[in-house]
């Protein structure tokens, strides 16, 4: 799964925008027991095949029932469930496109959600949402009826995030921990830590997988009786982890690297890649102001303007983007994105179960995958108005 880096669009994982050119690996290395074992060096093969997201065969999910904010998506067997974060509900539909089933609200009963941020499938067909403002997480039926919920108050730190199922059902949840206190306005950026937990459908914690660096974020002066305001750092590097049955991949940012970890936290296989480091040039700083005060409206321009002329802004970008796990055991990765190629194609590198590249996918601008199969992809789209909608592509391997 992908993170949400921006304030203004506040959800589990990074909206990441990425355009093609640029950050595909030149090689990458296999190595499960740290730097000074020998690595496996395997070179991505120039004349990899192009894998792309078909357009002229979308189905697009719930065109006819405007989305607030989709925060997830999933499709089970003949079911596409859409997780609305924004109208706090589950939103039942066939593969056609067509409305089977609302289900939710907001509020605080069974089946209702006061922050909706995820919904996946767990074994037997069922639809698992969480909710992270009430920690908690209820499981549907495909029919869209409430069979259970579970509390996990037990795990503890900030927004509580999960990032996948194991093939058992249990979850992998992601919680911030605080730094102990953040440094004084205008210092250097820093990053609270991440607690990977796996944690049992039911709610109880089985084991911790590690801990890892979270976003980079810094703080700005909010006024004398508020104290310090942090946001996140514009081009900053962010943790992001992915689940497929028995194995979580993770990438912490530092470097084209992912490692892939067991239930238990028994690290099994590691990616590593050559990439050059690409320089944040005033161009995409520019870029990157012009969006984000596109996005946030005009009432709160002035203080996130504020905020990013304040950002002390990286020399050069992330080698990565986010992190997707397929339906197979494939991982997709993807590039960081320019802010000045978001509106071009979003750009992947494909790694089979064995961590080998297979291929190079390109995707629809502005498009977030939310689950890949052997030949579709689900996903979440903003238009050129900011709309959502939630497409089913087929994947078109050549």
């Amino acid at each position: 799964m992908i993170s949400l880096r921006y304030g203004w669009l506040l959800a589990g994982m990074h909206a990441l925008l990425a355009g093609c050119g640029g950050g595909a690996p030149e090689a990458a290395s296999r190595d499960p027991d740290g730097d000074t074992a020998d690595a496996v060096e395997i070179a991505v093969p120039k004349s990899a095949p192009v894998w792309r997201f078909g357009a002229d065969s979308a189905v697009e999910i719930g065109g006819g029932n405007p989305l607030v904010h989709v925060s997830g998506a999933v499709r089970i067997r003949d079911r596409v469930v859409i997780a609305d974060g924004g109208a706090h509900e589950l939103r039942f539909y066939s593969l056609d496109g067509t409305h089977l089933k609302t289900v939710g609200g907001e509020g605080s009963g069974p089946g209702e959600f006061r922050h909706l941020v995820w919904a996946g499938a767990l074994p037997g067909d069922s639809v698992a949402a969480w909710d992270a403002r009430l920690r908690r997480l209820s499981v549907f039926s495909r029919d869209g009826e409430l069979g259970r919920t579970a509390e996990l108050g037990v795990v503890k730190g900030l927004f509580p995030t999960v990032h996948g199922a194991f093939a058992d059902g249990s979850l992998l949840v992601g919680a911030r921990m605080g730094a102990g206190g953040a440094p004084a306005p205008g210092s250097a950026a820093w990053r609270d830590t991440v607690v990977f937990l796996q944690v049992a459908s039911t709610g109880e914690v089985r084991d911790t997988l590690g801990r890892f660096p979270g976003p980079e974020q810094y703080g700005v002066p909010a006024g004398e009786r508020t104290g310090l305001r942090t946001y996140a750092l514009p081009f900053g590097r962010e943790t992001f982890a992915a689940v497929h049955r028995d194995r979580a991949f993770v990438a912490t940012g530092d470097g084209y690297e992912v490692s892939v970890y067991d239930t238990r936290g028994q690290r099994l296989d590691r990616l590593r890649s050559r990439v050059e480091p690409r320089p944040v040039t005033p161009l995409e700083i520019r870029a990157y102001r012009a969006d984000v005060l596109e996005n946030v409206g005009a009432a709160e321009a002035p203080e996130w303007a504020r905020a990013i002329d304040a950002a002390p802004i990286p020399r050069s970008m992330p080698a990565l983007g986010g992190l997707t796990a397929g339906d197979g055991g494939d991982l997709w990765v993807r590039d960081y994105p320019p802010p000045s190629t978001w509106d071009g194609e979003t750009r992947w590198t494909v790694f089979d179960a064995g961590l080998r590249p297979i291929a190079v996918a390109l995707g629809p601008a502005r498009f977030q995958p939310f689950q890949i199969g052997a030949e579709w992809v689900l996903g979440r789209h903003a238009d050129e108005s900011g709309e959502e909608h939630v497409l089913l592509y087929s994947l078109v391997k050549s």
